[in-house]
């Protein structure tokens, strides 16, 4: 079989468009060049992959089937030439982190300090992302790994669990008292003013499940994107937060304290890159440092 990175590119990149003369100006060629590149392709591998008319493309069953397989290896292609490219240029390599942002806070200063004393050549990178989004960085090939929590992994991606991360309330100091939940009750905790993440977000998605498993809603009084107005509308008397406790501990600060809940849910906290990047030395050196860190930080 004999299909060149370019090849793949334009199978991708026409998946995504599905439109001949969109593809053709992405890639500077024509449309019958096109239709030839991908008619050869077709051929080596033995299936139809686009069905096309004069005014329509789309997807085979059989496409569909491949596009997966496809983008990862332009994916893995592109992401190669970068890498050599930078060494042929005399560019220090770069370890791109996507970590939630209450990490970045925590934790990431102290394990990129740990990282650097073996990595000196290398270059860190480090993008804030939630969850869902840093795990997407990974898949992508924009992110060499992600430090977050997560509840489902693709077979394509590997979670090496470092901690768990429990519910708490995020409470002003002054006003405290008037939360006498001691326990997590689902009944109960929808009887308070909470201030919770948005729907979507892996803090959320625990939360939303936890309520489910009893058969119940959870209601929240609003709902924010980010832990800094969860944190601004507590502080502000508006009700009470519900977040993992390592967001709290970046919260807890202008007055600020923090509620424990026994039997609280808690997600699981990790590491997550891809299987196909094997396991590098400094991986399980993180795994350390992130595990005693956030015993310290998780107390």
């Amino acid at each position: 079989m004999n299909i060149s990175p370019k090849k793949l590119q334009v199978i991708s990149c026409l998946a995504q468009t599905l439109s001949f003369s969109r593809t053709a100006d992405i890639f500077c060629t024509t449309q019958p060049s096109l239709s030839r590149i991908v008619r050869s392709v077709e051929q080596e591998l033995g299936c139809q992959i686009f069905i096309r008319t004069t005014r329509h493309v789309e997807l085979t069953q059989q496409g569909r089937m491949l596009l997966p397989i496809v983008n990862k290896l332009v994916q893995d292609y592109e992401r190669g030439i970068l890498r050599l490219r930078e060494a042929t240029q005399g560019k220090r390599p770069t370890i791109t982190i996507a970590a939630l942002p209450s990490l970045c806070a925590l934790i990431l200063p102290g394990l990129l300090i740990e990282l650097k004393k073996s990595l000196s050549d290398f270059v860190f990178s480090v993008q804030e992302a939630h969850a869902c989004h840093a795990v997407d960085l990974v898949r992508s090939g924009k992110a060499d790994f992600a430090v977050c929590g997560v509840d489902y992994i693709d077979p394509d991606l590997s979670f090496i669990v470092v901690q768990e991360d429990r519910f708490v309330l995020l409470c002003d100091q002054s006003d405290s008292l008037r939360y006498a939940v001691k326990v997590w009750d689902e009944r109960l905790i929808n009887d308070l003013p909470v201030v919770s993440m948005e729907q979507g977000t892996n803090a959320r998605d625990y939360i939303d499940m936890s309520f489910k498993k009893v058969g119940m809603e959870f209601r929240p009084i609003v709902e924010l994107t980010n832990l800094l107005s969860i944190a601004q509308f507590v502080r502000q008397g508006f009700g009470v937060g519900l977040i993992p406790e390592l967001g709290a501990k970046a919260l807890i600060d202008g007055g600020l304290c923090i509620k424990y809940l026994e039997n609280a849910p808690k997600r699981k906290l990790g590491i997550i890159r891809k299987q196909s990047d094997g396991s590098p030395e400094y991986m399980h050196m993180m795994a350390d440092f992130l595990r005693s860190a956030l015993i310290n930080v998780l107390k």
